[in-house]
């Protein structure tokens, strides 16, 4: 990772799963710190409580640093685990299929978030997803997988200008198209 082994590149990297991961017993506040109190013990408390605060305020949970997990919607707690990995401050994000299982208008929600996050930190992101519409609406390249033993099948690259709406741009359409023909192939579907 930028010349470096893994070992050391780790800690340019953050990640984001299907499941937020949040400790039930720490507030929002103290979950959004948390990658950064394991990662760095000698990082000072008040700086780094101070980074998950910005964080949290940046994908507008600024009201409830004192709440804890149970008080928070499915999409409340995928936006504290998005900020406890974007107050590690990386060069590259991983998100597993963050949005997998949060309804339509936290999805839509959401993606414009990371959108609006990218655009102001132009950090990498590499995002897994099942979902056509989301991958053409976040991507700038899209990345098909086949089965075990897995292997790139396909590198699609989006052109499209930003904002996107899939509903109106021939280039999408294409674009979905061909990606929903190519996961009809065995060898992926």
């Amino acid at each position: 990772m930028n010349g470096q082994a893994p070992a050391k590149g780790w800690f340019q990297t953050s990640f984001v799963f299907q499941s937020p991961r949040l400790l039930p017993w720490k507030t929002t506040l103290e979950n959004a710190d948390f990658g950064l109190e394991m990662r760095y013990p000698g990082m000072p408390r008040n700086v780094r409580l101070d980074r998950a605060r910005a964080e949290l305020r940046k994908v507008g949970l600024g009201g409830d640093f004192d709440k804890m997990p149970t008080m928070l919607s499915g999409g409340e707690k995928q936006r504290v685990a998005i900020a406890r990995a974007l107050a590690m401050e990386p060069e590259i994000i991983l998100m597993d299929g963050p949005f997998s299982a949060l309804d339509h208008a936290s999805r839509s929600r959401l993606r414009q978030q990371i959108l609006d996050l990218w655009a102001e930190r132009k950090k990498t992101i590499l995002f897994v997803t099942r979902d056509i519409d989301e991958a053409l609406f976040l991507a700038d390249r899209i990345v098909v997988l086949t089965h075990k033993p897995t292997q790139v099948a396909k590198v699609i690259t989006v052109t499209e200008p930003r904002p996107r709406d899939l509903g109106k741009s021939d280039e999408l359409a294409q674009r979905r198209d061909q990606l929903v023909t190519l996961l009809e192939e065995p060898q992926i579907a």
